[in-house]
């Protein structure tokens, strides 16, 4: 039995799409269950990068959950049995086996997305093997040689998510503290790893010390005992203090979290010597006052990084000569619902769904949008008005249809200007599915670009003039290079969308596709439109015929496709050049779908692949033998309807395995 292209099996969609997000918040369940201390500082982390340490701990619980569990019934064997039963699945999924487990898928798509050292999870593996079997250690080094695995790869695991400036420095800072935090828990912990078998103080020290396994199994520790714990107690601060120049290094978004969680394990050796070094029958901890006050002092300046690195700063230019009026995207009354992306309470200057109707009379007033009427018609016989206006910040956009907003960023276009005559109709009447269940916003770049403008600089416009035009994160969609900026936008301010939809868009152009776009760029340069556009045409189609036809078309109406000035055009195609947004997609958090056809030959399957699998929780669609052309102009209707599911469900949490359709 045959299904139609873009429907995979309904069973498998059922038992997928909340897979990733279940596991992520189980992680984080057991991550606030067991690790308090470090879960508290994690609060103060970015929410993306939040979930992402949410989901390294899930793994080392579980592990450690395997060897240390005093309840089990497993003996000896059966825990190693256990233990590589569970490596085996985490390597297995690694390869792109199904997963059938709580935690794994999480911790999975965190190791692609930063794509981590697989040798520290390796390592960290055979060290858990290791409490199976060994009970003590001779010396330093030699419980160096266990910590190595069980806690310095937790470190250098945990640097690319915090984003240091140099990572290769930054991973023996990160080592070293992650050796602070386990011999911290080793001096806390003395009675209760005797109580698995375990002494994980050296025998040297003991011997040093005149200590013996019958002195820590003692409830009060012996002034042999006390002067042993001061002597680690200083051994672990000098591996803080070691790894101290390494909050300098990480992100302004990052330093927070591991501060507050430096300054609360250290505490933790502060209470030991407060208690007298009498932990041998009982736990110390920071109390909770004390915690909540380090983590409150920290909590502004973690919020005030977070916002520093997804705002960019836009002044207002002025409006286009040609354009001397202004217009604003209103809200709707139906705005805040949740199968758009929700909104967020209305502020001054924004407009809430209460107040819609009058403060949209305000705008009109303000900037004198005048409705026009195209021949653009939906269910109902009459036409669909269509808006024209110039967002804050100068970007020009057409508005069609009634219902939450939907904001398309264009594709790539000659003109920074909305479209007129035919073009427009061209440009409009694919979006005639989506208005009739939105208010579709077809937003195109500012004119008048500064040289040298970035993805992420393109990027900023837009989120000044959403900001600035809606009440809360809205539904975008990018189409081709629209899909370039609306990724950056999605990474940048991902407040302000609500889901994100990429249309013939990947994280990064194919060279076919940049070859394409530099040719076009040269021959504009050289004064020669006809060979320019032509250059486009063998990449627009699915074919080689088809190729053809389009470079011929291209060819022939190359001279009314050039603008009188291609400044704005050629930075674009320099911006999109050099972009490359897969080091940073795991930080999308808006549910997102990728639709895109497998004969695209601006990017390839692979590049579409890639990208739905480094954004959390994102969804692919791959028609087979679609070209660029056919998906980016929103003429295939199993695309379009594929796009329509996707905002208008309950809830978009997508799957993040690259599904290609049935045929």
């Amino acid at each position: 039995m045959t299904r139609p292209p873009g429907v995979a099996l309904r069973s498998r969609l059922a038992a997928e799409p909340r897979t990733l997000s279940a596991a992520y918040e189980r992680c984080r369940q057991l991550h606030a269950r067991h690790g308090r201390t470090y879960y508290l500082a994690t609060l103060l982390l970015p929410r993306w990068k939040r979930r992402h340490v949410h989901a390294l701990y899930g793994f080392v619980r579980y592990a450690d959950e395997i060897v240390d569990d005093l309840a089990s019934t497993l003996d000896r064997a059966g825990q190693a049995a256990a233990l590589r039963a569970w490596g085996d699945r985490f390597f297995a999924g690694l390869r792109g086996a199904p997963v059938q487990d709580p935690v794994l898928p999480a911790v999975l798509h965190t190791v692609r997305a930063f794509d981590l050292d697989l040798a520290d999870f390796e390592q960290f593996l055979d060290s858990m093997a290791m409490d199976l079997t060994v009970d003590g250690y001779r010396t330093y080094q030699d419980l160096l040689g266990y910590m190595e695995g069980s806690a310095a790869v937790i470190g250098t695991m945990m640097a690319p998510i915090l984003e240091p400036v140099d990572l290769t420095v930054a991973r023996e800072h990160a080592r070293q503290l992650g050796l602070a935090f386990q011999l911290t828990n080793f001096i806390r912990d003395i009675g209760e790893d005797l109580d698995r078998g375990r002494v994980y103080l050296p025998a040297e020290d003991l011997e040093r010390f005149g200590v013996s396994r019958a002195h820590l199994a003692a409830v009060q520790a012996s002034p042999a005992v006390q002067g042993l714990l001061a002597f680690e107690v200083e051994r672990a601060r000098a591996h803080y203090a070691a790894a101290a120049p390494g909050i300098g290094l990480l992100a302004p978004s990052s330093r927070p979290c591991i501060q507050v969680a430096t300054a609360l394990y250290g505490g933790i050796l502060d209470e030991v010597e407060r208690a007298g070094y009498q932990v041998l029958a009982r736990r110390v901890a920071v109390p909770r006052h004390r915690r909540l006050q380090v983590a409150g002092r920290h909590l502004l300046p973690a919020r005030a990084a977070a916002r520093a690195e997804r705002r960019v700063s836009v002044t207002s230019p002025a409006a286009p000569e040609r354009a001397k009026s202004k217009g604003g995207a209103p809200a709707h009354t139906d705005a805040a619902t949740s199968r758009a992306g929700g909104n967020r309470p209305a502020r001054s200057g924004a407009l809430s769904s209460s107040a819609a109707a009058p403060r949209a009379r305000r705008w009109h007033g303000r900037w004198s949008m005048s409705p026009t009427l195209l021949g653009l018609r939906g269910r109902a016989a009459g036409p669909l008005a269509v808006a024209e206006g110039v967002l804050d910040g100068g970007l020009p956009y057409l508005g069609v249809g009634k219902g939450p907003p939907l904001v398309v960023l264009s594709g790539f276009t000659a003109e920074h200007a909305n479209p007129t005559g035919a073009a427009r109709r061209f440009s409009l009447r694919p979006l005639v599915p989506l208005a009739r269940q939105f208010s579709v916003y077809l937003v195109n770049r500012k004119p008048g670009l500064a040289p040298g403008s970035s993805m992420e600089d393109l990027a900023g416009h837009y989120a000044h003039a959403l900001e600035r035009a809606f009440t809360g994160p809205v539904a975008v969609a990018g189409i081709s290079t629209g899909g370039s900026i609306a990724q950056q936008l999605a990474i940048d301010h991902p407040h302000l969308v609500g889901r994100l939809v990429l249309v013939a868009a990947a994280c990064r152009l194919a060279p076919t596709g940049r070859r394409m776009q530099r040719d076009l760029a040269r021959y504009t340069v050289a004064g020669q439109p006809r060979r320019a556009w032509a250059a486009t045409g063998p990449e627009l189609a699915a074919t080689t015929a088809g190729g053809y036809l389009y470079t011929v078309l291209l060819w022939l109406f190359g001279p009314r496709l050039n603008p009188e000035d291609p400044s704005d055009m050629l930075i674009v195609s320099d911006a999109e050049d050099g972009f490359d947004a897969a080091p940073r997609l795991h930080r999308i958090t808006a549910p997102t779908l990728v639709v895109a056809g497998d004969h695209d030959r601006n990017y390839t399957p692979e590049l579409f692949r890639e990208t739905a699998e480094r954004i959390p929780g994102a969804w692919l669609r791959l028609y087979p033998g679609k070209s660029h052309a056919s998906i980016a102009t929103l003429r295939y209707k199993p695309a379009v309807c594929e796009i329509l599911r996707f905002l208008t469900a309950d809830e978009a949490a997508p799957s993040t395995r690259s599904l290609r359709p049935r045929r």
